[in-house]
């Protein structure tokens, strides 16, 4: 269950950062680079590495559901781009067009709609919309590089460079060493990302390519109208979270004697918590993710990324006083096996509440007949509780 999966990830960070010393990681680097900065960061910030572990969890659960996209994808078999509009271009050189005219661009260069302000053909124009979504599809399950693969096999090479400038600039040479070593990296990220900001800003692009380049510069506004489910605004806050963390630790900590355009003010000067999260995604005007926002395990997921122990027995409670037997039985076994994995890593669980979720699930078992293993959750009862169950 993908819930296990979030807890796995969260509290093994969270057992490792509480036996050792976060402080032993706050130390200055002379020239240090932007990956150096960023690899230090990520080493002593607990809320930037559990914010990305959420990240990484919401993106595995979009890769699962994407399955092997290779066999339903359109888009393999065009080398060439913009194909459509760049037969009936020929067919106007030789003079042997004999469809209908209509306003179109005159060159097929990437720039050329919007430098001409002149659309491609329709059938080109519907190409990209699909590929466009799948691109983003593919970003919002975390697989960058496919989504390069895809835009290369598309005949669509510029495309795939522009997704490519976000990486962190490392020249391994400034610190010395008798041999040279490969540069990595963007030196010019910084104006990479203004661009990638801007682009998402302009209301003449496509929705999802809009959103492609806000979710690559962190403009949370432009990537959030193309989230449509909780996991997908949970992911959009999360991403635009770190990447706003991550920059105001560069902006902070990098030595860059340019002069260079800012991205705006709002964007690096917001003081992001999880609480701000959830928060935010409350104030949403979508109806879908309100209304899933709500649902039993998302609920559980919000309150574990949190870290709110107290805050998810009483919400709990406020199940069970409404009905414990409108509870399905794999949600009681869920709340069970939950408070128990609580147990094991020594966090206090509210004792009334526990107690109260292991007996329905007990009495559960019994409805369902599944007297061999009520043995076992009695076990975990206070004696006299316990007694008086089996």
């Amino acid at each position: 269950m993908v819930t296990w999966r979030l807890l796995s990830s969260i509290y093994r960070d969270r057992i490792q950062s509480a036996m050792e010393d976060e402080t032993m990681f706050d130390f200055a680097v002379i020239n240090a680079s932007e990956k150096t900065v960023v690899n230090n960061l990520f080493q002593r910030d607990s809320l930037v590495r559990q914010s990305q572990l959420v990240v990484d969890w919401l993106e595995s659960i979009a890769k699962d559901e994407i399955g092997d996209f290779s066999d339903n994808i359109e888009f393999y078999a065009k080398s060439v781009y913009w194909e459509n509009t760049l037969h009936i271009l020929k067919q106007w050189q030789l003079n042997t067009f004999t469809g209908s005219l209509h306003p179109l661009v005159t060159e097929v260069d990437p720039d050329a709609p919007v430098r001409q302000k002149m659309p491609l053909d329709d059938l080109d124009r519907e190409d990209d919309a699909r590929l466009l979504k799948f691109l983003f599809t593919l970003i919002r399950a975390g697989m960058t590089d496919e989504a390069q693969r895809l835009c290369k096999r598309c005949g669509q090479a510029w495309r795939a460079a522009t997704l490519e400038g976000w990486k962190l600039y490392h020249d391994p040479n400034m610190n010395g060493g008798q041999e040279l070593e490969p540069v990595e990296g963007n030196p010019y990220r910084c104006i990479w990302k203004i661009s990638c900001w801007r682009l998402a800003e302009k209301e003449q692009f496509d929705k999802y390519e809009r959103a492609i380049y806000a979710a690559l510069s962190g403009n949370l506004k432009q990537l959030l109208p193309v989230c449509d489910t909780w996991e997908d605004a949970v992911w959009a806050f999360f991403r635009v979270m770190v990447d706003t963390l991550v920059e105001q630790e560069i902006r902070s900590s990098v030595m860059n004697t340019e002069e260079k355009e800012e991205l705006p003010r709002e964007y690096l000067e917001t003081n992001w918590t999880l609480e701000k999260v959830f928060e935010e995604l409350q104030a949403t005007d979508k109806k879908r993710v309100l209304e899933e926002n709500q649902e039993h395990y998302h609920m559980i997921q919000k309150f574990v990324i949190l870290g709110d122990v107290d805050g998810l027995m009483d919400e709990f409670y406020k199940w069970l006083s409404k009905g414990r037997n409108m509870l399905p039985g794999h949600l009681l076994r869920f709340m069970t096996h939950l408070i128990l994995f609580f147990r094991t890593l020594g966090l206090q669980t509210k004792e009334e509440v526990s107690i109260d979720v292991l007996k329905a699930y007990i009495q559960w078992l019994m409805c369902e007949k599944h007297t061999d293993l009520i043995a076992f959750y009695v076990s975990h009862l206070p004696q006299d509780v316990a007694v008086a169950q089996y």
